[in-house]
């Protein structure tokens, strides 16, 4: 894994072995980013450690408030990033 100064901040959704939603916040190198797209879209079981740093982790679907909430403070995250930077890169 590359470390980098800069990161993107991806938030996967998947399901646990058990059955259970969860979601994970990832800060990736941006030349790892792509990779993991590709790695997410295959729906694959994948261990997100491979692209990056695990920066918070949760039970459901979406992450609560409070989770969000430490986004924002701790990593300066703004959750809506990714989709963001997914319809530029469409055009």
């Amino acid at each position: 894994m590359e470390t980098s100064d800069t990161s993107i901040v991806a938030l996967y959704r998947a399901t646990s072995l058990d059955g259970k939603p969860f979601f994970a916040f990832v800060a990736i190198a941006p030349s790892n980013y792509l990779d993991f797209q590709k790695a997410v879209a295959s729906g694959d079981p994948m261990d997100v450690t491979s692209f990056g740093e695990v920066l918070e982790t949760g039970w459901g679907d979406e992450p609560d408030e409070q989770t969000l909430e430490n986004m924002r403070e701790n990593y300066g995250c703004d959750p809506d990033f990714e989709q963001k930077l997914l319809n530029a890169i469409e055009g």
